[in-house]
């Protein structure tokens, strides 16, 4: 019978064409998944922006409530360990935008940027981009690794389900309505 023939045709040229539609709306999700950004702020010694929460030296995962005792603290580790700068985080309900006058701002991948007051001396910024970078940076390629994953993930089901239903309600009703086909007696 060739409606059969027919029918699975039409089955697989929609496929393919629904194959295509999920691959072009969800390249975007799978090519360069959305992630917030992480706003840092590149302090010297004894600097400390207005709107951050206590910031991580390279390296250190302390983390102190109030911008009194945070300043306390990271000048103390700074004495300890003699490093001139410190890494902020910017609170994200503050946003980035209120320090476009006195900062500049430095990209990186993966949604992350660093601001450096206009007049830091950028050979001492630029000799600690490569920390910045291994530390704050890097660590947020699994989260694009995740995104990604998810996305594919999502893709497939969106693939395979509705793909994999219309052929078997449509092999089903190619089986219910054969039993109604008469056939000749011998």
């Amino acid at each position: 019978m060739n409606i059969r023939r027919g029918l699975f045709r039409l089955w697989l040229v929609l496929t393919v064409l629904w194959t295509a539609a999920v691959a072009v709306l969800m390249w975007e999700s799978v090519a360069s998944p959305y992630l917030p950004e992480n706003v840092y702020f590149f302090a010297l010694t004894g600097e400390i922006p207005p709107g951050t929460k206590l910031g991580r030296d390279l390296g250190d995962a302390d983390t102190v409530g109030d911008v009194a005792a945070a300043t306390a603290a990271a000048n103390q580790m700074k004495q300890l360990r003699g490093a001139p700068y410190s890494i902020w985080e910017i609170d994200d309900s503050i946003g980035r935008y209120q320090f476009a006058e006195k900062y500049d701002t430095v990209g990186f991948p993966n949604s992350v940027l660093l601001l450096v007051a206009k007049g830091t001396n950028k050979e001492v910024a630029r000799s600690h981009i490569p920390a910045f970078i291994d530390q704050y940076v890097a660590s947020r390629n699994v989260e694009v690794s995740i995104k990604r994953r998810d996305a594919l993930q999502t893709a497939a089901l969106l693939l395979a389900i509705p793909s994999l239903a219309v052929l078997l309600i449509g092999s089903g009703l190619v089986w219910a309505f054969s039993g109604f086909v008469r056939r000749p007696h011998p």
